[in-house]
């Protein structure tokens, strides 16, 4: 079992029980909370890195694999986590780090 960190980016997989609503193998996630039992509770994000719905869902760590980039800041998550702030600290950078247009 992989353990993830708060803010870490991972993209969904499958749901390995019978239900199939909500998520799309493919999507992209961030974590807002993991618990020893390797649930963790997600939100859907943009290609931005940018919540853009405030439901949660709840998923096993089997469930998602992770993705090789930076951890999104906790304020960007709704609260308990965080202040669903989802404004850029500076305009001109998007959420990897990489000035718009170097990528």
């Amino acid at each position: 079992m992989l353990l993830y960190s708060p803010g870490d980016l991972v993209i969904f997989r499958k749901y390995f029980d019978a239900k199939s609503w909500g998520l799309w193998p493919g999507d992209l996630l961030g974590i807002a909370h993991g618990d020893g039992d390797g649930v963790l509770t997600c939100y859907r994000l943009d290609w931005r890195g940018r919540i853009f719905e405030r439901e949660s869902y709840l998923l096993f760590s089997e469930e998602v694999r992770p993705v090789p980039a930076p951890t999104l800041p906790m304020k960007r998550f709704p609260p308990p986590w965080g202040v669903s702030d989802n404004e850029e600290e500076d305009q001109g950078f998007i959420w990897t780090g990489c000035h718009v247009g170097t990528a």
